[in-house]
């Protein structure tokens, strides 16, 4: 990321990458849950938010 960017866009993309590096680490949103220190449904909401599945492929995408 370079320069200043909205606060909400480097948080969302810092989002994005943690839960693509748990989803490879850990494989299920119980175990993301976990190790991030959230509630599942959290992980599912944003797992959704972000296009991305523990299943290798997204099943959210519109």
């Amino acid at each position: 990321m370079k320069g200043i960017v909205p606060l909400n866009d480097a948080v969302e993309s810092v989002e994005k990458q943690l839960l693509e590096t748990a989803i490879a680490r850990y494989k299920t949103s119980r175990k993301i849950a976990a190790a991030l220190k959230v509630n599942q449904t959290t992980v599912i909401r944003k797992l959704k938010k972000y296009g991305l599945s523990t299943k290798g492929k997204s099943l959210f995408a519109e």
